[in-house]
């Protein structure tokens, strides 16, 4: 198998990985792994996001789960960190885990946020005037919402604002609460918060 076939077969796990992280896993050294990296996003494969003082890339399209990618899925739930943190935290002021991961997937089935392209979203016309309703405040449309990629699950959960809004609201209408080392408690599921709308 190719560096290039072992990088994608990875990256079939959909998640964001780290060039280290993909050297690691397909047991060869960083540069190499760079380079082919660089080649992949210039075939549009492949792209990349800085975040957090690094770069992370994920696969373009949806793509069969491999072994490899079942290899990564591994190592990135195994993390102690990710284990600790995994179900429900607070990141900055947003809803970060398991759970943070779950209410972004909610807005984008029920069409109250789309993606423009990838990993750039934008509220809809009807998600401006359903969430200003839900969370008691003006949310203007046309701003490009922030999303950050998520410490233990990988993928994008919303930040920013709308992040710091729904949190906010979760916690005054008791669907969460806090504890003392950044861990959330879901004491009613989200879906719930939406059972008006749906």
């Amino acid at each position: 198998m190719t560096l290039e076939d072992s990088l994608l077969s990875i990256l079939s796990c959909q998640r964001f990985l780290t060039v280290h992280e993909l050297s690691s896993l397909s047991q060869q050294e960083d540069y190499p792994c760079q380079r082919e990296l660089m080649q992949l996003e210039n075939q549009n494969l492949i792209y990349k996001r800085y975040f957090a003082g690094r770069y992370y890339f994920r696969i373009r399209k949806i793509s069969i789960l491999t072994d490899f990618g079942k290899k990564a899925n591994t190592y990135l739930d195994h993390r102690p960190q990710a284990l600790k943190l995994c179900q429900a935290r607070t990141c900055y002021d947003h809803l970060a885990g398991k759970i943070g991961i779950n209410l972004f997937q909610i807005l984008l089935d029920m069409d109250l946020v789309e993606a423009k392209s990838t990993d750039i979203y934008y509220l809809t016309e009807q998600g401006q005037k359903t969430l200003s309703k839900l969370l008691s405040y003006s949310i203007n449309q046309q701003q490009q919402l922030k999303t950050c990629i998520d410490f233990s699950e990988r993928i994008p959960h919303l930040s920013g604002e709308l992040g710091r809004l729904f949190l906010a609201t979760l916690l005054k209408k008791k669907f969460l609460k806090t504890t003392d080392n950044r861990r959330i408690i879901e004491l009613k599921l989200i879906k719930s918060f939406f059972a008006k709308i749906i």
